[in-house]
């Protein structure tokens, strides 16, 4: 038998594949193709907000920056006192201690021996309101006010003037009526009481103005002494070692504290705080003044 030669196919030279022209050309393909996006400024994905962009986005949508708070200590963590008002009605007066001068049973019998009565609560911030009245800037002296307390129909049945009180009987008049436009509605439950009603008396005293002169050079002024008590009216009040809100706080005192003055500097008190006699110094709107 003839033997056969195996089958041979010969492929021109020229028409064979050049592969390293061809790996060339995928290089460059491969640098256009991840360098052109940086070159067009083409974003393929989101990038990570900046400060700058996170203000923009938050201007267009409505919503309030955020707003870095500096880190507060434990030992600066106390109870926040309130500013007086900006621009306070002038106190041309000041109030004294409520006395109770009588008091009835629930028969309506009088009764020899009177309880405390703790009032101060109410009457204090109603007689402030006095500085609203015109009287307040013209009377000059003494206006006895007293409060009839009736705790069986839970309320205060009338304004009283005393027989102490020595400003003129119009402006008398004027405050106690402009007294019980400002009354209102005053619940007496929450008072401890023994009796059925009572008669609270509260001395007012009015004094001339300062003048602006004159308080100008009173920048520090001297501790004048006084005496009586007062009630805390504030949920907690600061007593500080000095007159000043640079003083250090001493003590923590409650509302409802009963706390004895001895003396006053300015718009600060100085009390006695608790059973030991120790002394400091509260603002005056903490005990209601």
């Amino acid at each position: 038998m003839e033997r056969r030669k195996p089958l041979r196919i010969e492929v021109p030279r020229e028409d064979r594949p050049r592969f390293g022209r061809v790996g060339v050309i995928a290089l460059i393909g491969f640098a256009v193709g991840v360098s052109w996006p940086h070159l067009a400024g083409v974003r393929i994905v989101p990038r990570a907000p900046t400060p700058a962009s996170e203000a923009a986005n938050d201007e267009l949508s409505g919503a309030p920056a955020p707003t870095a708070e500096p880190a507060a200590s434990k030992a600066d963590a106390q109870p926040a006192e309130p500013a007086p008002p900006a621009a306070p009605l002038p106190l041309r007066f000041t109030i004294g201690e409520g006395e109770v001068t009588s008091c009835r049973d629930a028969q309506g019998k009088r009764v020899s021996s009177c309880d405390e009565v703790d009032f101060d609560g109410v009457a204090r911030g109603r007689l402030a309101t006095l500085a609203a009245c015109d009287a307040s800037s013209r009377a000059r002296g003494v206006l006895s006010v007293g409060f009839d307390l009736d705790f069986e129909r839970d309320r205060v049945t009338g304004i009283q003037k005393g027989k102490s009180t020595t400003v003129s009987d119009a402006d008398a008049r004027t405050l106690i009526g402009c007294l019980n436009e400002t009354l209102g509605e005053v619940s007496l439950a929450s008072i401890t009481h023994a009796n059925a009603r009572y008669t609270v008396f509260y001395r007012v005293e009015f004094r001339d103005p300062v003048e602006p002169a004159a308080a100008a050079n009173d920048a520090a002024p001297a501790v004048t002494p006084a005496s009586g008590r007062a009630t805390v009216a504030w949920d907690v009040a600061l007593v500080r070692s000095g007159a000043s809100r640079e003083d250090d706080v001493v003590a923590r005192v409650l509302q409802g504290t009963r706390v004895t003055v001895t003396g006053r500097k300015g718009d600060w008190y100085r009390v006695k705080y608790d059973g030991k006699g120790s002394e400091g110094w509260v603002f005056r709107t903490a005990l209601g003044m």
